[in-house]
């Protein structure tokens, strides 16, 4: 039985580990998402344009390299070599500035769907301010393509650096108000639940309690033996007929 067991374990992590080995389908698969990924880029930042096509042409290169290898396993591990470079170097940068706009963006709509009584004055001043650095770097990235791509990095980051430096306080605010925000709804939540416990309780000893009665105690009687009349226990003589009970 114990054979037949690890057979089938055996038989399982292979089909297991089959299905999980990379293969040129799947790593072709990935570098079209990437590459794909890459030149939306452009679409959002269309002064990088040139970056995003000098990055491309890259990949296509390097992965056109790795496709003539012939032999299966070194092909399949020289196409896993280019996938995990297609989203690095000079391309790095404008993912890192697209997830900062993200930040701010997201930030600034959370701040701006508070209550007054939530928000001070000063921070949504800070607000105002950082929604102002948002669109100003917004317009610019989707402006004029740079002339000198050597130049983008340096570029992008200053553009990151200042929307950290814009966002900072109002990343605080939302992460305090969100703080609040769920230590309110833990607070209710742990409300509810010992309400539920106490009721609980209550019902349980309504349950298991015994009934109160201050009714009388059924007093016991007597027959007596010969003219079958009934006396309460203790009597020692019967009226009907005067035997002794």
């Amino acid at each position: 039985m114990k054979k037949i067991i690890n057979i089938t374990l055996s038989l399982f992590v292979t089909i297991l580990l089959a299905g999980c080995a990379a293969t040129v389908e799947g790593e072709q698969k990935s570098f079209d998402k990437a590459k794909a990924e890459i030149q939306g880029l452009s679409g959002l930042f269309n002064r990088y344009t040139p970056l995003v096509k000098v990055q491309v042409a890259d990949i296509d290169e390097k992965w056109a390299k790795a496709m003539e290898t012939v032999e299966e396993d070194a092909k399949i591990e020289a196409l896993e070599g280019v996938n995990d470079i297609v989203r690095l170097g000079s391309i790095k940068p404008l993912y890192d500035l697209k997830r900062s706009l993200a930040k701010v963006e997201s930030d600034i709509k959370f701040m701006r769907k508070r209550s007054t009584a939530e928000v001070q004055i000063s921070t949504l001043k800070e607000v105002d301010l950082s929604e102002a650095k948002l669109k100003e770097i917004q317009i610019l990235v989707a402006g004029t393509p740079i002339e000198n791509i050597a130049d983008a990095p340096m570029e992008i980051n200053g553009f990151i650096s200042q929307l950290n430096s814009a966002g900072k306080y109002v990343g605080i605010a939302v992460k305090q108000i969100k703080d609040k925000i769920a230590a309110e709804r833990k607070a209710k939540e742990k409300a509810k639940s010992e309400a539920r416990r106490k009721e609980n309780n209550s019902y349980s000893k309504k349950k298991t309690s015994k009934p109160n009665t201050n009714s009388e105690p059924v007093q016991k009687m007597i027959n007596c033996k010969y003219c079958k009349s009934s006396y309460p226990s203790g009597s020692s003589k019967c009226n009907s007929c005067g035997a002794k009970l």
